[in-house]
């Protein structure tokens, strides 16, 4: 249900829209030079985005996240990531999120959104006089993940407007946040995607608003392959945004270089803490590749409670925005880079053998490639005035992800699932009748309310 929050966002859309109505340029005939200001900036994306991903009173995480949440005040006071004066981690048998290395515990999932938290942690320990960590790391942990997310959503917006427009570029940020898990997921809490969304975006804006300037190109390397340090998969989508670079080759070197040093220092220092040059996550997943490659590629298009095209049935409609690339050289490259990060990101997935994520809402673990499958629909909207009576069927498919989304995560319909039924069972990933998607839509379909 929509709580406080729910409404404050509705609201401020209506005063956003008030405010950019009045200024008449945008919607009127002479909207070609226009352009967003900070308080318009602020009042389309920053303070609805973040209205709606607090609005629902949920603090959505799992296991997964409880490292991210603990480093960050374990770092700022003792300038460590020993987990052992953690409560959490001081039973037996060892919570899966963590490993014993030595006469140390370590985090099992990366480290990099949790040293993006850092300053967010002293900013909060600094205001607060007596922090109760109980009440306040959950809250802190929400917060900033939807902080990171909007900066992430703004950072896209940015980079495609550059070159796109105003309101093609508020579309491609509105899919990325709302018709992607993102909304469910990386704004929800500080999952490993959060920070690496964060840095992918940076990477982007510059990548996507400059096109001669060496400098530029290496930062943007230097932050995508920092977005490895949260995520290693993240070398897929840094590699595929070196074709935004395609065919300047001192600013693709330079973006290589960036990417390499940024990497290479994350490898040494796990190498170094942990003996493995990913971490322990590459020491536990070891193994657990390749054995259902096909059902991976099958079930993350498909499966009814984890298939992209279920979830998001608007990348159906991606071959009807295809005319618009043969006439913008720089949207073709854009759309090929943004192809090869999402098929990339998808191959991984499919290749893992948990390729449905244990206990995910939706395909979580494509949340990586967001920024990518927003992009991909990025043509749709550049040809808006000529699709005709399509424009209809894109309407209703991205009102079907955002609804999706949203029952998502201002709903538990979809924990309440995962944890009701099996989805390590085989038939389940494929059932109709039991899936996460009719859960999420209409929950006594799956769980018939008992006879009185």
């Amino acid at each position: 249900r929509f709580r406080l929050m729910g409404l404050a966002l509705v609201l401020l859309t209506f005063v956003a829209y008030a405010w950019l109505d009045r200024r008449k340029e945008v919607f009127g005939r002479d909207g070609r030079g226009f352009r967003l200001g900070p308080i318009d900036v602020g009042l389309l994306l920053a303070l609805p985005l973040y209205a709606l991903f607090v609005g629902n009173g949920l603090w959505l995480t799992s296991g997964d996240n409880i490292p991210t949440m603990a480093l960050g005040p374990l770092l700022l006071k003792k300038q460590t990531i020993d987990l052992s004066s953690v409560p959490n981690y001081q039973r037996r048998p060892l919570h899966y999120s963590a490993t014993r290395v030595g006469d140390r515990i370590l985090p099992v999932y990366p480290l990099g959104t949790a040293l993006l938290s850092v300053p967010h942690v002293a900013i909060t320990e600094l205001t607060l006089d007596e922090p109760d960590d109980r009440v306040l790391a959950p809250r802190r942990d929400k917060h900033l993940a939807a902080l990171l997310t909007v900066g992430s959503a703004i950072l896209l917006f940015l980079g495609v407007r550059r070159h796109h427009g105003e309101l093609p570029g508020l579309a491609t940020a509105g899919v990325f946040a709302l018709a992607t898990t993102v909304l469910s997921a990386a704004s929800q809490a500080l999952w490993s995607i959060t920070g690496e969304l964060f840095l992918l975006a940076i990477a982007l804006y510059v990548l996507l608003t400059r096109d001669d300037s060496v400098p530029r190109a290496m930062l943007a390397g230097l932050a995508a392959g920092a977005a490895f340090a949260c995520r290693p998969t993240a070398v897929v989508v840094g590699g595929a945004m070196g074709i935004l670079l395609w065919r300047r080759w001192r600013e693709l070197l330079a973006y290589g270089a960036g990417m390499v040093a940024s990497m290479g220092a994350t490898l040494l220092a796990l190498q170094h803490i942990y003996g493995h040059p990913l971490g322990a996550y590459g020491l536990v997943n070891q193994g657990r590749w390749g054995s259902r490659v096909l059902e991976g590629l099958a079930g993350g298009l498909v499966s009814p409670s984890r298939g992209l095209l279920l979830f998001f049935p608007y990348l159906l409609l991606i071959p009807l925005g295809l005319p618009a690339l043969r006439a913008e050289p720089r949207l073709r490259r854009t759309f090929v880079a943004a192809a090869a990060a999402s098929l990339g990101i998808f191959l991984v997935v499919s290749g893992y053998d948990e390729w449905w994520g244990g206990e995910s809402i939706g395909p979580r673990l494509m949340t990586e490639a967001a920024p990518f499958l927003a992009l991909l629909v990025l043509p749709l909207f550049r040809r808006w005035p000529t699709l005709g009576r399509a424009r209809w069927g894109l309407a209703l498919a991205l009102a079907l992800a955002v609804a999706t989304q949203l029952l998502s995560t201002y709903t538990t319909r979809g924990y309440d699932w995962n944890a009701r039924l099996d989805l390590h069972s085989p038939p389940l990933r494929w059932s109709v009748g039991q899936s996460q998607l009719l859960a999420l839509w209409c929950p006594s379909c799956v769980f018939p309310p008992p006879e009185p």
